[in-house]
This record gives structure tokens, sequence and C-alpha cells, in this order.
């Protein structure tokens, strides 16, 4: 992890086609269960999104890795153990959705169809950030969860007027995912189920 952190650190703008495997070892790091190194692991990241996703290197970062970058903060976001850092994670992942909004241009190719650059933005920026979002509501904590549920929903709010109607389909799936009720078959105690449905669905 400090190798990746000086290398981010010293030669992001050089860096062409390691970012997946950059995220790779951050999405690693981000489930341990010592605070030292996902703390390192995460301030990397949060680096990453706050440098290199506004600079003159965004294209290429969100052209090359997104999908592997909102994973990555998604599993800092569901590490139980250090709250703090799961809510940080959360509003990484909001400003995300203020990336895809403000510059569609960067997910799609200029040499693609101009029929084909609409779908790819759902599939390469929004999807990953709404079913990232769907996730955290599964596997995190009360707090971390309604956090996530209040973003992922003002997302909707704020941008969903403009989602094709496709989009909404894969849309309406992610959401319904969330409230299955395979979900309930994962808590082993009573209590945790009154608690999810009290708290999540209600």
């Amino acid at each position: 992890v400090r190798c990746v952190t000086q290398m981010v650190q010293a030669k992001a703008s050089n860096i062409r086609s390691g970012w997946k495997n950059i995220f790779l070892v951050l999405s690693l790091a981000a489930a341990d269960n010592e605070r030292g190194i996902v703390e390192m692991a995460f301030k990397t990241t949060c680096h990453i999104f706050d440098t290199c996703f506004s600079s003159n290197t965004r294209g290429l970062v969100i052209s090359s890795a997104f999908m592997d970058a909102v994973n990555c903060m998604t599993e800092f976001a569901c590490n139980t153990f250090f709250a703090d850092i799961s809510v940080e994670a959360v509003r990484q992942l909001r400003s995300c959705a203020t990336h895809i909004a403000d510059s569609p241009e960067l997910f799609v190719n200029a040499e693609e169809a101009p029929e084909d650059r609409e779908p790819k933005i759902w599939v390469r920026g929004w999807f990953p950030v709404l079913f990232g979002l769907s996730r955290m509501v599964s596997r995190c904590k009360l707090d971390v969860r309604t956090l996530t549920l209040n973003n992922m929903f003002e997302i909707l709010k704020l941008y969903g007027a403009s989602f094709l109607e496709s989009w909404w389909t894969d849309l309406l799936k992610i959401i319904f995912r969330i409230f299955d009720d395979k979900q309930l078959e994962t808590f082993q105690l009573e209590q945790e189920r009154h608690e999810w449905l009290g708290t999540t669905c209600s």
C-alpha cells in the first residue's frame, strides 16, 4: 500500500494503463481490520478522487478505471470497523455522480456513433455508482446505511429526470434488489430483521 501511495503521489500524471491494478490493491486494503493500513489506502484513494478526477488527467482515469474506482470506494464504505471512513466514502461516491452529470463526454469514446453514447454513459458511469450504493445499503451498519440511502435517492431526485427509460428499467431492478426478501435471509437474529425492516424499508 505504501508503494502504491508513493507512486500515485509522485507519478499520477504518468500512469496510463495501471489504474485498474492500483484500485485492486487499494480495494484489498479497504477490507482490512488494521486502521493504519485502511487509513493509508483510503487517503490515497481520496487523493485520486480529489485530484485526478478534477485535473487534466481525469479523462484517462475515468475512461480506463472508473468502475474500479467506484468498487474500491464501496469497499471502504462497507468496512464495518471504521465508521468515520465509511461515512467519508459515501461522500466520495456522491461526488462521482456530480462528475458523471458534469462531464458525460468522458464516459464515451468520441469515435462511437451518437446513438451508442447514451447507453455507454449509463453502463460506464451511472450504473456502477448506483449499484455500488445499493451494495452499501445491503452490507453496511445502520448509520452508514441510512446515509447511503439518503444520498442514493438524492442523486435520483437531482439527475433522474435525465435518465432514459431503459436506464430506469435497470435502476428499478437495483432498488428492488435492496428490498428483496432474500436480504432478510442473511440475518441470523430476529432482532436484526426487525431493525432492517424498521430502518431501511420504512
